[in-house]
């Protein structure tokens, strides 16, 4: 006896991904960037059944003279 096939496909497993600027906009970083996000979600090499959002992230802090400065450097909140 063979079951049933839904045809409901499942939900997709939405995962928001944070990187610098430099990341999101070098192909090599953020190929090597998204493999490891796949790799971490248990889809190594593919996206099926996964949305994906890849949002950039800097963190500022405002001092007493009102000037923006970075929180951490991206060696630090990054890894690079």
């Amino acid at each position: 006896m063979h079951a049933e096939l839904n045809p409901q496909p499942l939900p997709p497993k939405a995962i928001s991904v944070f990187a610098a600027s430099d990341v999101l906009w070098d192909f090599d970083k953020f190929s090597q960037a998204l493999r490891s996000v796949l790799d971490r979600a248990g889809h190594a090499g593919c996206t099926s059944g996964l949305q994906l959002e890849w949002r950039n992230f800097e963190q500022y802090y405002i001092n007493p003279k009102l000037e923006a400065t970075p929180v951490a450097s991206r060696e630090q909140s990054f890894g690079a």
